[in-house]
């Protein structure tokens, strides 16, 4: 047997629906179609959706999180032999941040990203773990 179309590698968002497909020859049908992700197999639950119609393989992922991501797999068995394909998901999370001001200077610059909380002085693009001194100086 011949994977026609093996899964590929996604990169999604946490609390996206996710739809993993690959698609083998439709006959002869598959004695098993079998999930697995990090090597442990999946099986039809609220989180999970396993189906296989006419040589389309899918796993349906309802609600992806963070801890959903890893390598998956798709394993068929035909006439005993096993063939597989596999994919890497990523996911991204959600991020929030809360920054609370309890005075404001005006040589203070605060940039966020998505790695890395860093304080910037105004006239350094470089990152410094404390504010520098106040001067008596405007």
């Amino acid at each position: 047997m011949v994977v026609l179309q093996p899964l590929s590698n996604q990169s999604v968002r946490q609390g996206e629906r996710v739809t993993l497909e690959c698609a083998i020859p439709a006959f002869p049908a598959p004695e098993k179609v079998q999930w697995f992700r990090n090597e442990v197999e999946i099986f039809t639950s609220p989180d999970y959706t396993i189906s296989f119609s006419v040589g389309l393989c899918t796993l349906v992922i309802a609600e992806v999180f963070p801890e959903d991501a890893g390598t998956y797999r798709c394993m068929v068995t035909v006439s005993g032999v096993p063939n597989s394909t596999t994919m890497r998901l990523q996911v991204a999370g959600q991020y929030s941040v809360t920054a609370v001001a309890t005075s404001v200077r005006p040589w203070l610059h605060v940039k966020l990203d998505c790695r890395n909380l860093r304080l910037l002085h105004k006239s350094s693009p470089t990152p410094v773990s404390h504010p520098p001194p106040l001067s008596s100086q405007p």
